[in-house]
This record gives structure tokens, sequence and C-alpha cells, in this order.
């Protein structure tokens, strides 16, 4: 069994308002995996694509929640509709609370259950850009399950992961949130109108590079505003500050 050390392993840059612009520019029609990649490839140029595409699902989600805390700030607000009233309940969490206390995970590691030796290794961006192509959520569960048995046998016989019976499955899936617990993150919500509690899921992928997209489609309205009322081009606007760019919008909106 071996660690697996990649982006997440290295200090989070906070993305540039180029780079900010070529993201937003980049994000229509593409599946929040591949803009995923492209966000963490944006903060790191010089890393390997292909290596931030194999990088197991929830050391990509900490990479991308670290970016997002360097460039838009620490605090997430997350909203939901109560299940039991339907009332929108908003939540502010710390990125860096989702984010502490993270391990490197295995590249694989062998679980032992039912008289099987399984040999798993953690999803990736690409095993998840393959589930999502199925037809249906059982066939998505079959896409991950494959990919994520690297070898099954019992006694000295292989064994196909879609002959694997159940109740492995389910210690398969188990044994995956363990070993790579960054890849499902879980918020608490609590409903101030009926007091109901109940977790969700935080999709970070879809979350992160939407919120990116959206500092990227401001920025450039800036740009616009700020060209409009002093002729200056958009790399001269870029170079300012982000506060002194904030004071000129402010100072043209009057």
């Amino acid at each position: 069994m071996t660690e697996a050390h990649g982006v997440e392993d290295l200090p989070m840059p906070a993305l540039a308002g180029i780079q900010l612009l070529a993201l937003w520019e980049r994000a229509a029609g593409r599946h929040p995996i591949d803009r995923a990649v492209d966000t963490i490839a944006a903060a790191f140029p010089d890393f390997d694509v292909e290596s931030i595409r194999l990088l197991p699902l929830g050391e990509r989600d900490i990479a991308l929640l670290k970016v997002r805390r360097a460039t838009v700030g620490d605090t997430l607000e997350a909203r939901a509709a109560c299940p039991t009233c339907d009332a929108e309940v908003e939540l502010a969490v710390s990125c860096m609370d989702l984010v502490s206390g993270h391990e490197p995970t295995l590249t694989t590691w062998t679980l032992t259950e039912q008289g099987y030796r399984l040999v798993l290794r953690p999803l990736n961006s690409l095993d998840a850009a393959a589930a999502a192509t199925a037809t249906n959520p059982d066939a998505a569960r079959s896409v991950l399950l494959a990919r994520a048995v690297v070898e099954a046998t019992r006694g000295r016989h292989a064994v196909d992961a879609a002959e694997l019976p159940t109740s492995v499955v389910d210690e398969i899936s188990r044994s995956l949130g363990e070993r790579d617990p960054g890849a499902d993150l879980v918020l608490e919500f609590r409903c101030p109108d009926c007091k109901s509690n109940w977790s969700d899921s935080l999709d970070v992928a879809s979350f992160v590079t939407a919120e990116l997209s959206a500092a990227g489609r401001r920025l450039l309205g800036e740009i616009d505003l700020l060209a409009r009322a002093y002729g200056w081009p958009e790399p001269d606007i870029l170079a300012l500050g982000d506060a002194r760019r904030a004071a000129y919008v402010a100072l043209v909106m009057g």
C-alpha cells in the first residue's frame, strides 16, 4: 500500500483575474468534472493535467476548496430546501473546517470480506466521468464498482466485480468512504422554522466551479464598466489590485 501525493500537498495560490476570466469563458457546456480539472490546472499551470484527473476524488475536492478559499474567501454559503416544510435554509461553512484533518489517500489497499480478497483503489475524475455517462444510477454504481476493484479473488479463483454479493459491495463502498473521506463531504442543516435536522452531500466540483465561473463573469462586468468610464484596456484593469479595482467601480457607480 502506498500513499498518493499530489496537488493537495502544495500551497494553494489565489487565481488571478485573467485565470478567472479564462475559466468562465471555458465553462460553458463543460461538465463540472472537467471544470474541476480545469480549475486545479489553472492554479498550477505546470502540473500534469493527467495527474490531476487521476487524483482521488477526495483529494481533488480538497484542492478545489483550498483554491476557492484562496481566491474567493473561506466562508462557503450553501442553501437547501427543508425536506419537512420546504423552507429555504442557508448554511455558512468554513472551507478550512471542511479540509482540516485530511490525510493523503492510499493508491491501493486490500480488503478481506466474507472469504473474498479485494484490492481496491480510490475513485478519480476519470471514473466519475465514466459513471456520468451511465443511463441510470444503478448502472453508474456498477461502473464505479468495476473501476474501484483492481482485483477480486475467492480462494484461488478470480471473481468479476459484477458477481460480488451485495453485502460485499456495501463493504467496498464503506471502505472507499473511509479511505477517501473527502470524496463525500456532508453538510448538516437545521431548519429555523420547523426545527428539522438533515444531512446533504456537498457536490464540491459543481459548487466551487460554479462560484469561480460567477466570479469571472462579475470581473468581466467590472472590466466593461471601467473600460467604458475611463477608456482603460483590459490588461491595465486586470493589473489593478482587487481593492483598487473595487474602489474605481464604486466611484463609477456613484
